[in-house]
């Protein structure tokens, strides 16, 4: 009887135990609860404000994917910079050049030959021409939009015009190509175009140029001084939707150059050709054969 006693008791005791406490259960259960619904709370804020965000980049990704991007590099491309150094076209160095027979006869069958080696004769003497610089240029659009070209002005540097040695031949009458004029006296004049021998206001004014992706347009450009000596480049500034860009063209890497005209000397005579160190001058005008012949400066005179 006493065993089953304590046996009872035993278990008594047992589930008083483990009921000792209700209250501490119920706060426990209360407390994981509580944190369930804070976990969802939590979840459900941070769904409303990343979800939508991360479908806005997604989408934003996919645009640019299925949306053609545009080319690269400027939206005009250069296809073409040609410096037109035309046989028998007045050209001058900066220093004395005194030819021999033999160096005369040399350049002159360079001449008949009208090989490129004829016009690297010049070039690597230092020759620039005189009075203006003749520029093919070929423009070529590089966007899928149209982009438009609405100035050009020469960013120059002038220093007093060449007199060491003059190659002389004379104007043989202009052509009737429309060319861009670019006063180097003036570099911030806007650009005029020529006809011919007349010189008119404002290129852009009267002609638009807007290029398609791909389109091509050829400018002529005649850069010009009456009193300098004036190394170039070119500002060439495109409108791309909306904005303003500005691309530099140069002689491949180098500057254009070109000289004014000398020909007056201390009398005022336009004809004289006294100022040049050395003269050479195309035969036909001495009425010699179709060469080059040295001349002296101080008694030639062409007007």
């Amino acid at each position: 009887m006493a065993g089953d006693s304590n046996h009872e008791n035993g278990d008594s005791a047992s589930n008083r135990k483990v009921n000792a406490n209700p209250d501490e259960s119920r706060r426990r259960r209360f407390g994981k609860w509580i944190l369930g619904v804070a976990a969802t709370v939590v979840a459900a804020v941070v769904a409303a404000i990343f979800v939508p965000y991360a479908t806005s980049v997604g989408n934003h990704v996919n645009d640019s994917l299925n949306r053609p991007g545009q080319p690269a590099g400027p939206p005009v491309k250069i296809a073409l910079v040609n410096e037109d150094p035309a046989a028998g076209e007045t050209r001058a160095i900066s220093t004395p050049l005194a030819l021999s027979a033999s160096q005369l006869a040399s350049l002159n069958s360079l001449a008949e030959k009208g090989s490129p080696a004829y016009q690297n004769w010049f070039t690597s003497r230092g020759a620039v021409p005189v009075d203006s610089a003749a520029i093919e240029l070929v423009v070529q659009g590089n966007r899928n939009n149209s982009v438009r070209i609405v100035n050009m002005r020469p960013i120059v540097s002038c220093h007093a015009p060449l007199t060491g040695t003059l190659f002389f031949f004379p104007h043989q009458g202009e052509d009737a190509t429309t060319r861009l004029a670019l006063n180097l006296d003036k570099p911030f004049t806007p650009p005029g175009y020529s006809v011919g021998p007349q010189v008119r206001p404002n290129y852009f004014d009267h002609y638009t140029v807007s290029l398609k992706h791909n389109e091509q347009f050829t400018f002529k450009i005649a850069a010009s001084t009456k009193a300098h000596y004036c190394e170039f480049k070119l500002e060439m500034t495109v409108l791309d939707g909306s904005r303003t860009l500005v691309e530099t063209i140069s002689d491949n890497g180098q500057p254009f150059r070109t000289t004014a005209a000398v020909y007056k000397a201390n009398n005022n005579d336009a004809c004289s050709r006294a100022r040049y160190h050395d003269l050479y001058v195309w035969g036909v005008i001495m009425h010699k054969e179709v060469t080059w012949v040295r001349a002296n400066p101080a008694s030639f005179r062409f007007c």
